[in-house]
């Protein structure tokens, strides 16, 4: 379904409902589930510690950022090109960069890991259903 103007379309990372809402929104109810839920891309430039991510929009962490983290979850997809340390779940494809550390599992449809990403410990599970982040929550 087709975005309106004004609007984008989102993936609850609760329950996998699709919905609309306004563009600038940071976060919105899920008509589905009834959940509040971020929307917004999380991005990480620097050093970013926490219990646990989850958005309906993207983790980025750019050259010179690391993200430690207990869980991640990600309905649009994840791209690391500084360093993760955290069990991962993305509804989207993910991408590990050149000079990307990782450590931790990782359940996502695809992954591309570029020439020069390092892999330092995890089991990664690729295919998996979008049900899955439904599943991790």
């Amino acid at each position: 379904m087709p975005s309106g103007p004004g609007t984008r379309q989102v993936v609850c990372v609760r329950c996998t409902g699709r919905f609309e809402v306004p563009a600038p929104s940071i976060s919105a109810s899920c008509p589905r589930c009834h959940r509040q839920v971020s929307v917004t891309d999380v991005v990480v430039r620097n050093t970013r510690w926490g219990g646990s991510i989850q958005t309906c929009g993207r983790v980025l962490v750019y050259p010179g950022g690391a993200l430690r983290s207990l869980r991640i979850e990600a309905a649009d997809g994840v791209e690391v090109l500084g360093s993760i340390d955290a069990d991962v779940t993305s509804g989207g494809p993910v991408l590990i960069g050149p000079g990307a550390t990782w450590r931790g599992n990782l359940s996502a449809p695809a992954v591309e890991i570029r020439p020069g990403a390092t892999i330092l410990s995890g089991a990664f599970r690729i295919g998996a259903p979008a049900a899955a982040i439904a599943a991790a929550g």
